[in-house]
């Protein structure tokens, strides 16, 4: 930590501003001080008047919940990548850019909503989410201006319907791998079917360490697969990563594993002995 404070001074801004959360977040981004700008962004909802506490404690006094209630059960990072990425992607009409017009906005949205409006489930977290929007755009790290009203209740009406659209998913595919092979609809054609939720997610500079291993296996075996099946005589014995070994499964996942660390993974399957070629091949 001593390291990235002298290498950058904006680090030093950073954790002064933020305190232990920002030193937190400077660790986990390794000193890129534009991605733990990111990750606290993420982390916390910023009110517009928001003001720091002495003492170094951290600039927030207390925060709404980042995660939003339909996304309970998803790690919090999870939950708000996915619905940064979706309120991003969304095409409805947004407010303003300039922090000044939107803080007057939220103002006085809130002096004229009716009580009916305020009622409503969504309406504390709309206003905690344009403040949310005008730190980012104050930090430099948003791209767009908020959504309106309506379109934000929309947003979380989507938002709410994927999870449930996922969870459901999951739950269908996980009770399929759990049967015999045999019995299985979806998942038939793997011998060891592994169903892997969040992989290589990655949104605001947040990034999800990525279960590499599973993510391999589910591509290489149904090619390990359809070898086994058609090769024949032409099937490999050998393979090799960083020492040879026989053939199996086993040998494949280990050899995979012994490669990675780069960008490209290649490992090699050969055979031991070579097969007379017919002359009319």
């Amino acid at each position: 930590m001593a390291r990235y404070l002298q290498q950058d001074r904006n680090a030093a801004i950073l954790v002064g501003e933020w305190g232990e959360a920002g030193a937190r977040a400077l660790y986990e981004a390794r000193g890129n001080v534009a991605q733990a700008q990111a990750t606290l962004a993420v982390r916390y909802r910023e009110p517009a008047n928001a003001t720091s506490t002495g003492g170094g404690s951290g600039r927030r006094g207390s925060t709404r919940p980042s995660v939003p209630p339909e996304a309970a059960g998803l790690p919090a990072e999870v939950a708000e990548a996915k619905f940064k990425q979706w309120e991003a992607e969304f095409p409805g009409e947004r407010l303003s850019m300039d922090v000044v017009e939107l803080t007057r906005h939220r103002q006085a949205l809130q002096k004229a909503a009716s009580a009916e409006v305020t009622a409503q489930p969504l309406w504390s977290d709309y206003v905690a989410y344009l403040e949310s929007r005008a730190a980012e755009i104050k930090k430099g790290i948003a791209e767009k201006g908020p959504l309106k009203w309506a379109g934000y209740r929309l947003v979380r009406d989507r938002y709410a319907w994927g999870l449930a659209f996922e969870r459901k998913m999951v739950d269908l595919l996980e009770e399929d791998a759990a049967r015999p092979q045999a019995q299985r609809r979806w998942l038939k054609n793997f011998d060891r079917p592994r169903i892997e939720t969040h992989v290589g997610v990655a949104k605001a500079d947040l990034r999800f360490a990525e279960s590499r291993q599973g993510a391999l296996e589910g591509a290489v075996e149904p090619f390990l697969q359809s070898l086994e099946r058609w090769a024949g005589d032409w099937m490999p014995d050998i393979v090799e990563g960083k020492r040879r070994r026989k053939y199996s499964r086993d040998s494949v996942w280990k050899a995979l594993e012994e490669e990675r660390g780069g960008k490209n993974i290649t490992i090699g399957l050969y055979r031991s002995k070579s097969l007379r070629v017919p002359p009319w091949i």
